[in-house]
């Protein structure tokens, strides 16, 4: 039950650590930020997709394997970005 309210708190205190320099570099390199946003939202769940049908995965572990891909950045991965200076 505290998962939700914790990862809330996790994503509040990542979203602090933005600074205005930040969305500057985002419209400063819009290239970057399309390559991004196609690897997440297109690459990854086609991937996804590929690999469950090459795979011939039962439909419930495909559609976790999908969903996955869907949504690949986690908190975790935030947090490890953010400590790595990233």
């Amino acid at each position: 039950g505290y998962i939700s309210i914790l990862l809330g708190v996790i994503m509040f205190g990542m979203g602090l650590t933005l600074s205005s320099a930040d969305f500057r570099e985002v419209f400063r390199r819009p290239v970057d930020v399309l390559i991004g946003v196609v690897g997440h939202y297109l690459i990854m769940p086609s991937l996804a997709y590929v690999l469950a049908v090459a795979l011939n995965l039962p439909p419930d572990i495909a559609v976790g394997v999908i969903l996955v891909g869907c949504c690949p950045s986690g908190t975790a991965s935030n947090v490890m970005t953010y400590l790595s200076k990233g």
